[in-house]
């Protein structure tokens, strides 16, 4: 398997600012100082929710931080405001129109995460019109007193239609797996699911948490994550996970990602893609997971 990096999307989340905003006339951003922390990031989403609407991509690139990343939920991997100003120029072409939900946002300090779902009305495989959703999880960065997205991850909250075109992965070499702290949980993750234990994998989460897996709605805390999985495990089908990067975020919070694959009993890959957490440390020293992002493919990368 040959499968891009993601060490670059956790780097980007420890990252106090990594990009200067650009001077932009007729921006519709409030001033920091006058509002808080949390309203200006609720009007950051606005405002991307606007210029994507208006079909202005230099106005959503603008959003971000110079050297910002996103991997989109058809697939991909984009880097910087160039990359991200044609993706959403190829995605408005066809009048699409989109709706973004925050649901939580986490301050901390210069650096934030937030979580939130988006629905985009488009025109489908067939001609017509059709809505797709799911969810998406940002990492932030406060840069000269105005908040830019450093990096985003999104899915799909159901299976898409025949027909859809899928995004390509550019080829490098798959990163080798780190070992922290967090290896034994993400190692429990894939013995509970490979044993088919949903419930053994809802208890590695907080009450409260959130879970965005792809191909099915936000799951809220660990019966949430219960049911959701054992949905999905299917006889014979078997869960592979890599851990690629673990950063510390502040005192009590850490992000890891890496990248995973499901295979079926014959062995052939059924899908992969990426996943990201945030973990909280509990009193007793332990960690458990507050958000799980990810996102998947329907062939191997």
């Amino acid at each position: 398997m040959r499968y891009r990096s993601v060490v670059p999307f956790l780097t980007a989340v420890l990252l106090a600012g990594c990009g200067e905003p650009p001077a932009e006339e007729g921006a519709s951003m409030p001033e920091a100082s006058a509002v808080t922390d949390q309203e200006a990031i609720a009007a950051l989403a606005d405002s991307w929710e606007t210029r994507y609407n208006a079909q202005e991509p230099e106005r959503v690139a603008a959003l971000y931080v110079a050297d910002a990343w996103t991997a989109p939920a058809e697939g991909g991997w984009l880097e910087g405001r160039e990359q991200i100003r044609g993706w959403v120029a190829e995605n408005t072409a066809g009048a699409s129109t989109a709706e973004i939900e925050p649901m939580e946002t986490v301050i901390l300090g210069d650096r934030a995460l937030g979580m939130g779902r988006y629905s985009v009305t488009t025109t489908g495989p067939d001609g017509n019109p059709m809505e797709i959703s799911g969810a998406y999880m940002n990492a932030l960065s406060k840069v000269d007193g105005e908040w830019r997205i450093v990096g985003s991850m999104s899915n799909y909250d159901s299976p898409r239609p025949a027909g859809w075109e899928w995004g390509t992965m550019p080829e490098e070499e798959t990163p080798p797996d780190f070992e922290n702290q967090f290896s034994g949980l993400v190692e429990s993750f894939q013995e509970a699911w490979n044993a088919g234990d949903a419930a053994a994998i809802g208890e590695l989460y907080v009450d409260g948490a959130l879970a965005a897996f792809s191909n099915a709605p936000i799951a809220n805390g660990p019966s949430g994550v219960e049911a959701t999985l054992a949905e999905r495990m299917e006889p014979g089908m078997s869960l592979e996970i890599h851990q690629v990067e673990a950063d510390q975020i502040d005192e009590t919070h850490w992000g890891s990602g890496g990248w995973y694959a499901t295979e079926d009993s014959d062995g052939n890959t059924v899908q992969s893609g990426m996943w990201w957490n945030i973990y909280e440390i509990q009193d007793d020293g332990s960690p458990k997971i507050v958000w799980t992002m990810t996102n998947a493919f329907p062939m191997a990368m």
